[in-house]
């Protein structure tokens, strides 16, 4: 039987901080890439290559990502590396 409970000073997952750290580095890792940010929305991303559109959505920490199959397939490489 347990009889010692510990309690956390702080959050280890899901502070702001982090969720920003990622935000920032997501941002930068999509524009080296070649996506232009929208205006309208700061969390979609566009880029056309031979007129085939491929647009990525941030949300919370899922991307959506949108487009002709051979180039979402594309984008899914690069987004690994």
């Amino acid at each position: 039987m347990d009889t010692h409970v510990c309690t956390l000073k702080k959050d280890l997952y899901g502070l702001k901080k982090d969720s920003r750290a990622w935000y920032e580095r997501t941002d930068e890792y999509i524009l080296r890439i070649g996506f232009i940010k929208s205006f309208a929305d700061a969390n979609l991303y566009m880029n056309i290559v031979n007129n085939e559109l491929v647009i990525i959505l941030l949300y919370v920490d899922d991307f959506f990502i949108i487009g002709v199959q051979c180039r979402t397939l594309e984008c899914k490489k690069m987004l690994e590396a």
